[in-house]
């Protein structure tokens, strides 16, 4: 066997290794996407968040570009973390403002009764936010492994047409 053949046959042996860990990698991360989604989904239906309905006192309180972020999902179960952020942003976090006058847990005095409100609050509003982060994580995911997936089968193809284009000999 000539080294020329040697080399053409090491170079496909190493674009399928490689075709074949991007195409698993991406494998992997569509998988941690959508159970990261699934999770996120599941946990948050076990809740029965309900975003306020249309024309319901609830949602008209809400300052205007509050009321629009909302609005959008209005009489919605709350499913999602995108939806969960915008509960958390711009429902919860509202009516925390509202109960405590713009002010944090923190700078509450102990005996104002909304530090309890602003402690209720802001923990919901953290969890929340924290499902909404896992829920991007996931989608990041998702985007990336198809990503690899592509990648990979791009390298499988490129593999082929290289090694059938290549000089047969110097």
């Amino acid at each position: 066997m000539s080294t020329l053949s040697q080399l053409r046959r090491l170079f496909v042996i190493i674009g399928i290794a490689f075709s074949v860990a991007l195409l698993a990698g991406g494998g992997m991360a569509l998988v941690l996407g959508y159970t990261s989604h699934d999770q996120v989904t599941q946990q948050l239906s076990q809740e029965h968040i309900t975003f306020p309905d249309k024309g319901s006192e609830g949602l008209n309180a809400l300052p205007a570009g509050d009321k629009a972020a909302v609005a959008k999902y209005a009489g919605q179960e709350l499913t999602t973390g995108t939806q969960a952020k915008v509960y958390a942003d711009n429902f919860i976090w509202v009516h925390v403002q509202e109960a405590t006058n713009g002010k944090s847990y923190a700078q509450l005095d102990k005996a104002d009764p909304a530090r309890a409100t602003a402690l209720t609050g802001d923990t919901l509003r953290g969890m929340l936010l924290s499902a909404y982060f896992g829920w991007t994580i996931g989608t990041y995911a998702i985007i990336g492994g198809f990503g690899l997936l592509v990648l990979g089968a791009a390298m499988f193809v490129l593999t082929f047409v290289a090694n059938r284009r290549a000089p047969q000999t110097l």
